[in-house]
């Protein structure tokens, strides 16, 4: 397996915690459960161009969905089904707390638990482009830095609202101490 991770340059680094790359070897079907963890993600399936999501029927059988093999991941308040036959060749994006604003004009709030296909956030057009220049990468870090360019393009300053920014900062340097109610208080909002 190959797996490639890194921080871009600023200022997409504000919004983005790491660019990644990963391949591997054939596996057998299986799901896996993905666990939230605070932030949205982006991933892009070179291998094929579809992604499968799943959901749990009553009976607590997986249940599958083919969407577009590139996807926005909004942040997760449960965990997530993947199949892991679909991760044999994917690029992706792992977005700090609140870092989808500069890039998509959706508001986080709307993206929640939710997976939507990247073109129908950056156009079908966009999104095929990107996905030609992905595959033509001649090696892994060449790969990120096109995925780098394409989120440096998309990249809208836009400004966080200082209450939410002060919330993000105090989760983030005080993680295992930082109390919501706390914090709320602080900056005067819910």
């Amino acid at each position: 397996m190959l797996y490639l991770s890194r921080v871009p340059e600023p200022p997409l680094d504000q919004a983005i915690a790491h660019l990644w790359y990963c391949r591997s070897p054939a596996r057998p079907f299986a799901y896996e459960r993905v666990l939230p963890n605070g932030g949205a993600q982006l991933v892009i399936n070179l291998e094929e161009d579809e992604t499968r999501t799943y959901a749990v029927d009553p009976s607590g059988a997986p249940v599958a969905r083919a969407t577009s093999g590139s996807i926005l991941s909004g942040v997760g308040t449960r965990y997530q089904i993947i199949d892991t036959a679909e991760q044999a060749y994917v690029v992706g994006v792992t977005f700090r707390p609140g870092g989808t604003l500069p890039f998509f004009r959706e508001p986080a709030h709307l993206l929640q638990d939710v997976d939507v296909p990247l073109d129908a956030l950056w156009g079908v057009r966009d999104v095929a482009r990107l996905r030609e220049q992905l595959l033509a990468a001649p090696d892994p870090a060449s790969a990120l830095l096109v995925l780098e360019a394409a989120f440096a393009r998309a990249w809208r300053a836009r400004a966080v609202h200082p209450a939410v920014a002060h919330a993000v900062g105090t989760f983030r340097r005080h993680a295992e101490a930082a109390r919501i109610g706390e914090v709320t208080a602080r900056v005067g909002l819910s």
